[in-house]
């Protein structure tokens, strides 16, 4: 009973603590340039054709954005009740426009970038910082302690629309086996203590593509893609490294994959100085086109079986298996609205076929 109390008064203590730091780090906040600073960060993360050449809608945007905020700070022991009107209103104002969750995201990103990084002239505002990180803190405690309310709102969510969520959930479990299914060949390079009767090219060509296609998913801001992807690159790297260790001849192959590995840095620190969507544009390039080099392994496997004739390194459940997962991912793409994954995916898809 007395540890229930002191977390309770624990919480109280911290609700009034944020609610003071975040009004007085509001009242100082000149509203219109951090509006300003607000919408040039958001355009840069989602595009400026979001809204159109009329200068007007940024304005109005703007506007809203700050009215917003505006009711948060004056709510804050209420957010719930004096956000769902807000909350409406945005969802039937958006509705016919193709905003997508990553908006939504980068719009949360925006925001929380230009409140913990804004510094007033001669001021460092340090009650600004503390204010909105405190409430980060109070928030993840509320999640906590309210799991029942969450998990009911992620149940709705997921059966809002539910066989698109059914979709999902068939597409990441086929996508999870598929990336885990190589750990047969491990476990046959582990009892013959030798990994030679193996081609490095498959598994060199995996790790390449994931993570040309992890850093496209972390531009499009969609967690579930790089959750996705950073599964694959770490599978497909325990691999590629398990590869390397039970070989005879490492050097060859340590000279290959290190060759790789610098030029992928290159390739990163190349786009990591381009714009959001100039960087965006140029990795879904070189993704689909990586892993179009990595489709065109099919077709030589196919040609060493026949002049070995011999085709059990080329077994039918996987080949099968990786046609299911890449026929999910066009559907997907076409969800989503990605052309460079559509590409791709229907290339692969087009030659498994074959």
């Amino acid at each position: 009973m007395t540890i229930l109390l002191m977390l309770t008064s624990y919480k109280v203590v911290i609700t009034m603590f944020i609610i003071y730091n975040t009004t007085k780090s509001w009242q100082r906040v000149p509203k219109l340039t951090f509006g300003e600073s607000f919408m040039a960060d958001l355009i840069s993360r989602i595009g400026r054709p979001v809204f159109g050449e009329d200068t007007s809608v940024v304005e109005r945007h703007r506007r809203y954005f700050i009215e917003l905020v505006q009711t948060c700070v004056d709510n804050l022991s209420d957010l719930e009740s004096a956000l769902r009107p807000w909350l409406d209103t945005l969802g039937k104002g958006h509705a016919g426009f193709k905003i997508k969750a990553r908006h939504w995201e980068a719009f949360s990103e925006s925001l929380l970038f230009c409140v913990t990084e804004w510094v007033g002239p001669g001021r460092s505002h340090k009650e600004t910082v503390k204010g909105w990180m405190v409430r980060d803190i109070l928030l993840f405690i509320m999640y906590n302690n309210n799991m029942d309310l969450s998990l009911s709102r992620l149940i709705s969510l997921y059966t809002s629309n539910l066989p698109w969520s059914l979709f999902l959930t068939s597409t990441a479990l086929h996508a999870i086996a598929l990336i885990t299914s190589p750990v047969q060949a491990v476990y046959k390079w582990y009892r013959r203590q030798s990994s030679d009767s193996d081609t490095c090219l498959p598994y060199i060509c995996a790790v390449v593509g994931s993570g040309l296609w992890l850093r496209y998913s972390v531009f499009l801001q969609d967690t579930k893609l790089i959750l996705l992807q950073a599964y694959a690159v770490t599978m497909q790297m325990f691999f590629l490294f398990a590869l390397l260790f039970y070989r005879s001849k490492k050097r060859r192959l340590l000279r290959l994959v290190s060759a790789i590995g610098i030029i992928l840095v290159f390739i990163f620190y190349y786009i990591e100085g381009m714009n959001e969507e100039d960087g965006k544009e140029t990795t879904g390039r070189i993704a689909s086109a990586a892993q179009i080099a990595g489709s065109l392994i099919c077709p030589y496997l196919i040609y060493k079986a026949i002049s070995s004739r011999c085709i059990d390194f080329v077994p039918l459940a996987p080949v099968a298996f990786t046609w299911i997962m890449e026929l999910h991912a066009i559907i997907y793409s076409i969800g989503i609205d990605d052309f460079y994954m559509l590409d791709i995916k229907f290339l692969r898809f087009a030659f498994i076929l074959k």
